[in-house]
């Protein structure tokens, strides 16, 4: 079972190695998944570059309506989520330093246990951001569809009330699962000795099955559904409207030309 960057960790290091022994060693599942991991730090870091950018960007702009707002959350929410894909990175290398040299090398503090933490706590901004974008959808979709109702409709404070809710449903989700993990100092096989461990209650896969139906099955394919019929609508409705310009200036043109005809009509009936 490969660790995934974008999700928790559930089970203890002894049993997620044990699942590979049969296709990987230990030695060769590191090599594998510590790719993945450098892979993924590298674009963390690109992502991370072009977050700063765009909040000093909406910062510098100094406009508080519901767009630029809620632009500002996702990319603070998106950088908050690439720092914890780095610091899983470097947990990952010390875990790696520890597995490659037998175990000789070991750490005071389980580098496995840090990642799983840090994979949990990455779950806060990546949810929170994703709602917001599928907010933002929805608020350009009503103003390009019916801009003369919704304008002025998606301020600032709209945005901040609504980023806020996003936030507190993201905590309400996941704090659940991450109090059911604690970092316990427990003997170790491996090392010989006692440290910070990972420990697991055995409630939290109930507990985690039961609330990521909801985040990372209906949410995902709720808000791919909102996105796609938004685009629908706002390509429909920018048809439209090109449709009704274009129709108005040839009425214009017509008009315009019947009235250049009249007047020089009526300069030759006048000589």
């Amino acid at each position: 079972m490969a660790l995934n960057i974008s999700s928790p960790v559930s089970r203890t290091l002894l049993s997620d190695f044990a699942t590979t022994r049969d296709l990987l060693s230990d030695k060769d599942y590191i090599i594998v998944e510590g790719v993945i991991t450098v892979l993924s730090v590298a674009l963390a870091f690109v992502g991370v570059l072009g977050n700063d950018v765009s909040i000093i960007t909406f910062v510098s702009m100094a406009s508080k309506d519901g767009v630029t707002v809620t632009f500002l959350f996702t990319a603070a929410a998106d950088l908050i989520y690439l720092v914890t894909v780095i610091a899983m990175g470097v947990s990952f290398l010390l875990l790696s330093v520890e597995v490659i040299s037998g175990y000789t090398i070991w750490f005071p503090v389980e580098p496995y246990g840090v990642y799983g933490f840090l994979a949990m706590s990455g779950r806060y901004p990546y949810e929170a951001s994703n709602l917001a974008t599928t907010c933002l959808s929805v608020a350009r979709c009503l103003c390009v569809a019916k801009p003369l109702l919704y304008r002025s409709s998606f301020t600032g404070n709209a945005a901040l009330c609504i980023t806020l809710i996003f936030s507190v449903f993201s905590i309400a989700c996941f704090t659940p699962v991450l109090a059911l993990m604690e970092m316990k100092v427990q003997y170790s096989n491996y090392i010989n000795a006692s440290r910070p461990s990972m420990w697991i209650s055995p409630t939290r896969e109930t507990v985690k099955d039961v609330i990521w139906t909801v985040t990372d099955a209906f949410i995902p394919i709720a808000t791919q559904v909102i996105i796609a019929f938004c685009v629908v609508v706002m390509n429909r409705s920018l048809k439209l409207a090109s449709e009704f310009r274009q129709k108005s200036y040839s009425g214009l043109t017509r008009r315009g030309k019947s009235s250049k005809h009249f007047a020089v009509a009526h300069a030759i009936l006048m000589q």
